[in-house]
């Protein structure tokens, strides 16, 4: 396994090329550029940025950064999904851990310039890797959020953040989303993806699915068989490989380990009956 900062860029440069790569910070909300043509792209040595009409995706990926790509089966409709988890060790992704309200002033590392002239507020509502702030130039919703400043953000705040249309900003150590205007609800597949164990996912993607009338995606799937070689773990790749053998001679192989295990085994198999055959 690598997991070189040149290789890991390369990865992330080429996912977030990609308007159809889901992205998340710490398992909340979502950033996808899909219908929403980038107005600006920037990729540098830390990861990059995108800002759209409606989002905005800031990545910065450090030498302590782990890539870890899996593969698993989406527990709604029995479907495979492919993404990629980039974590820290556990005590190295700490936050603020505020929680409580708190005035953080403007936000200098806001995607769009306008914006950094925001006021931006932690809620206090994040975990121990995770910010969850709001940004506003809007006086009363200023005014509201100081009052509270040391208290935990209510049903009242949520209500006056939606009103004000205030920006959502999600913070961890490899990065930031930010919302403009509304904040989406997290995607249920990024939870799907396993961690290893000792460290913390503070950002992540989803690469496209196939869907249950979709058909296969040849490039995309070929393409992250190459991140699998490149980085995931030799015991996973093994067991790929003989479940791969197993299937096509048309063996049954059962596990009885853990269950992202048992979840790796059947999702090699799935991946052959649905796209065979496996070159």
């Amino acid at each position: 396994m690598r997991n070189s900062h040149g290789d890991m860029l390369q990865v992330i440069h080429d996912y977030m090329s990609d308007p159809l790569t889901a992205w998340q910070i710490c398992g909340d909300g979502e950033f996808m550029a899909r219908g929403d043509t980038p107005n600006e792209m920037k990729l540098d040595y830390t990861g990059g940025c995108i800002v759209t009409e409606r989002s905005a995706l800031r990545i910065t990926v450090n030498a302590l950064t782990r890539l870890a790509p899996s593969e698993a089966l989406t527990h709604e409709d029995g479907l495979w999904i492919q993404g990629a988890l980039f974590c820290l060790p556990s005590a190295d992704c700490t936050m603020s851990r505020r929680g409580a309200v708190t005035e953080l002033g403007h936000d200098p590392l806001a995607a769009r310039p306008e914006d950094r002239a925001g006021i931006l507020f932690d809620l206090g509502a994040g975990g121990p890797a995770l910010d969850i702030c709001v940004r506003t130039v809007d006086p009363a919703l200023c005014r509201l959020l100081r009052t509270r400043t040391g208290d935990a953000a209510g049903a009242d705040i949520q209500a006056a953040i939606d009103d004000a249309k205030a920006d959502w900003v999600i913070l961890s150590r490899l990065g930031r989303i930010e919302w403009f205007g509304a904040r989406p609800a997290p995607s249920p597949l990024f939870s799907q993806l396993p961690a290893p164990a000792g460290l913390h996912a503070c950002l992540a993607f989803v690469s496209p699915q196939r869907t249950q009338s979709g058909e296969m995606d040849r490039a995309t799937y070929e393409t992250f068989q190459i991140l699998l070689q490149t980085f995931a773990d030799r015991d996973v790749m093994e067991l790929k490989t003989s479940v791969f053998d197993a299937v096509r001679a048309g063996k049954s192989q059962t596990s009885t380990g853990r269950r992202a295990t048992r979840s790796r085994l059947r999702c090699a198999s799935c991946t052959i009956w649905m796209d065979r055959p496996i070159p």
